[in-house]
């Protein structure tokens, strides 16, 4: 954030004035061939994909420093999100509208910034509530309720980075700095992870686990990282460098578990300002980046690669149920995505909550016995548990009496036959959705006078003047049969 309120020109600066020169890690080489998506003469920053949509933003060289957010649904043209009389900065996409920063004058002499909305369909815009100050707030983010941005205020140099939930009001401070040389850099909110960057003055990458509420630091072995994004699977994405712009500039990835590949390595007088994680509807995962030129206000361009070497395993459970993966990384009920090194042979285990039951999966395994997978190509299981049922004999003797009664039931009740005397009861607990018999054998003395089941519903049945309940149990229900007895004369 510059006097005239641009924050791209803030991170320029940054690039230029933070430390020394850092050095490239010790990580392992991978090629990805590097994809054009706009080269134009006007330059492009901070990209943001959506299933149907690109957003930018873009300056050009007769007016470098007036920015503007624009988006295009794949097959039209590019459209303004900002009001025509403001600059602005890119945000994402929040469904089918686009959250964005827009600003007019000078921070420091009554300019304001705002996140606004911007919709994709309609183009109807609007002030995002809830979250605006009289300070300025920069570089949304958006994945699901959770909305990520940060907010400087001019007069202290100091800044904060928010994680603020739109469904609950929930927010979160996960990040402060203050003072002229520090800077603070919203990255990507994707799923359960968020990541940032901040420097004071060497540029740090960070990652956070929203449901564990635990902050780590990307491994940096004395370089500049900046500008990172994030899968759903907490696969990050970053850019690495020196201390000056276009210096060692790369594109690195790295893993949940602490591994390292470089994906681009940039000529020197390019580097790499913003990135975005982007997953195709085929499951693939796209990173889209700006390229830009350094020492060129209207110099940057969007690129992006497509990450080969990787998998994503989603899991989508139903039920009151944890799914664990090994190796580890799947924990859904919370953690349902996981991105895995293509050929990592995966295992996943279904542990139901008390009171339901495993009924099995779906998608890219089935049964209910451990799932396992290959992740060869982008998969999903899906795990579903359903509300355990019960089942209870009861017995009535009519005179009372101490003699036992003898009962017997399909296989998927109980092993073998069973006894009650009069007063005496027998629960089946844990039993699956499904039909099930319960009969009482005959005793010379004795017959059955009724039989009365309650709690089942109209699809249980009592064998009148017979010796047979049939039950059909449903999800959750807790079902009472009682045989009453009359002594024979």
């Amino acid at each position: 954030m510059t006097s005239i309120g641009s924050l791209r020109q803030a991170l320029v600066a940054a690039m230029v004035l933070f430390a020394s020169v850092g050095v490239l890690p010790a990580v392992s080489a991978q090629e990805a061939t590097e994809l054009p998506v706009l080269t134009t003469p006007a330059g492009e920053f901070q990209p943001a994909r959506t299933s149907n949509a690109l957003a930018w933003e873009r300056n050009t060289k007769a007016r470098p420093n007036e920015y503007a957010v624009m988006v295009q649904r794949d097959g039209d043209g590019p459209i303004q999100a900002n009001h025509p009389r403001t600059s602005a900065a890119m945000g994402d996409f929040l469904g089918e509208r686009l959250v964005y920063q827009q600003y007019r004058g000078n921070p420091r002499r009554r300019g304001r910034s705002d996140l606004f909305l911007f919709d994709v369909t309609s183009g109807a815009r609007s002030k995002l509530a809830g979250v605006n100050s009289r300070q300025w707030e920069y570089w949304p983010s958006a994945s699901g309720a959770w909305l990520l941005f940060a907010r400087w205020n001019p007069h202290t140099n100091g800044r904060r980075l928010i994680l603020h939930n739109l469904d609950s009001g929930e927010r979160r401070v996960l990040e402060k700095v203050k003072g002229r040389k520090s800077f603070l850099g919203p990255g990507q909110v994707n799923g359960n992870y968020v990541v940032w960057y901040v420097c004071h003055p060497r540029c740090e990458v960070l990652r956070y686990d929203i449901t564990a509420r635990t902050t780590s630091v990307i491994t940096n072995p004395g370089s500049y990282q900046r500008a990172p994004s994030v899968t759903t699977g907490g696969t990050v994405y970053f850019s690495r460098g020196g201390r000056r712009c276009g210096r060692s500039a790369a594109l690195v990835r790295a893993s949940l578990q602490g591994d390292q590949q470089v994906l681009v390595e940039l000529q020197d007088g390019l580097d790499i300002a913003d990135t975005y994680a982007h997953v195709e509807p085929n499951g693939s995962i796209e990173v889209y980046y700006e390229r830009n030129v350094c020492g060129r206000m209207a110099g940057s361009d969007i690129y992006k690669v497509r990450d080969l070497s990787l998998a994503t395993l989603t899991v989508v459970a139903s039920g009151a149920g944890t799914v664990i993966g090994s190796p580890a990384g799947i924990n859904c009920g919370t953690d349902c995505s996981e991105d895995y090194e293509i050929g990592t042979a995966v295992t996943l285990a279904a542990h139901p909550a008390p009171g339901f039951l495993f009924a099995g999966w779906g998608g890219a395994c089935t049964d209910t016995a451990p799932c396992e997978v290959t992740m060869d190509a982008p998969k999903e299981v899906t795990a579903t548990f359903v509300q355990a049922g019960s089942l209870t004999v009861a017995k009535e003797a009519d005179p009372a009496d101490a003699t036992s009664f003898e009962f017997e039931t399909t296989p998927n009740v109980s092993g073998g036959p069973f006894f009650l005397a009069d007063g005496q009861s027998r629960t089946f607990a844990s039993l699956p959705t499904g039909t099930y018999s319960v009969t009482e054998l005959r005793h010379d003395d004795w017959k059955v006078e009724d039989i009365g089941c309650t709690g089942g519903g109209d699809d249980t049945q009592e064998e009148q003047g017979g010796r047979t309940a049939t039950i059909a149990l449903d999800p959750g229900e807790t079902v009472t049969c009682t045989f009453l007895n009359e002594e024979d004369d």
